[in-house]
């Protein structure tokens, strides 16, 4: 079952309604027929372990991707799972580094490949959100 991991520091509860609009409408990644999609939102306050838990679910995935606001932090997921032993690609504007056999890709969200099937799909940052909200 695919799941997707939305990462924000807080929620303002007038967007709690608009927030399952986008999931349908602007979320609607390329899963597989007949396929359950689960949606985690983790919202806390800085350094609460939002990150680090979906990543730990994003180890596990047989196919996942990691998208970041910024380059940076695209950067810092991939030197961090490749260190644990985890393959993971990296994937920005800049700069792609494929690491062979790698299952995961940690990216900036304009290079994410949207025809690809993900098992789990961890979108780092409300501010992706709020600019689907506004479009």
């Amino acid at each position: 079952m695919p799941w997707v991991f939305i990462i924000m520091a807080k929620l303002d509860t007038n967007l709690k309604k608009e927030y399952s609009k986008v999931f349908q409408d602007k979320l609607s990644f390329n899963w597989t027929d007949n396929s359950d999609i689960s949606y985690y939102l983790h919202v806390g306050s800085t350094n609460s372990g939002k990150t680090y838990n979906s990543i730990q679910r994003l180890k596990q995935a047989e196919n996942g991707i990691y998208l970041a606001p910024l380059r940076l932090l695209a950067w810092e997921v991939y030197e961090t799972l490749n260190s644990q032993n985890v393959r993971c690609n990296l994937v920005t504007g800049e700069e792609q580094v494929l690491t062979k056999n790698a299952n995961i890709t940690a990216c900036t969200i304009e290079m994410m490949n949207y025809t690809e099937k993900y098992d789990v799909v961890v979108i780092d940052g409300n501010n992706f959100l709020q600019s689907s909200l506004s479009n």
